[in-house]
């Protein structure tokens, strides 16, 4: 008989500790230059956006948001004598 108890889960768990090490070590080197691969490619697509929108827009979007928090923050609290 070949070892028993403690000592023998002890080595097996070892030598599949090394297997996993191993098989990680593995895939690593195996699937790095895949990964590099993929990477390089063309350029990237250039946008095809050529017009823009008017600035006038953005100054108007600015202008009603602005208004908006001025009349939020002066509206009257509706507070009860109590609190």
């Amino acid at each position: 008989m070949r070892g028993s108890g403690a000592g023998r889960i002890l080595a097996d768990m070892h030598l599949l500790r090394l297997q996993f090490l191993r098989l990680v070590v593995f895939a690593m080197t195996v699937l790095a230059p895949v990964v590099a691969l993929a990477q390089e490619q063309s350029a990237p697509p250039q946008p095809s956006l050529k017009r823009y929108a008017p600035e006038w827009i953005g100054y108007l979007v600015v202008a009603v948001l602005m208004i908006v928090v001025l009349a939020v923050s002066l509206m009257p609290s509706k507070r009860g004598h109590q609190d």
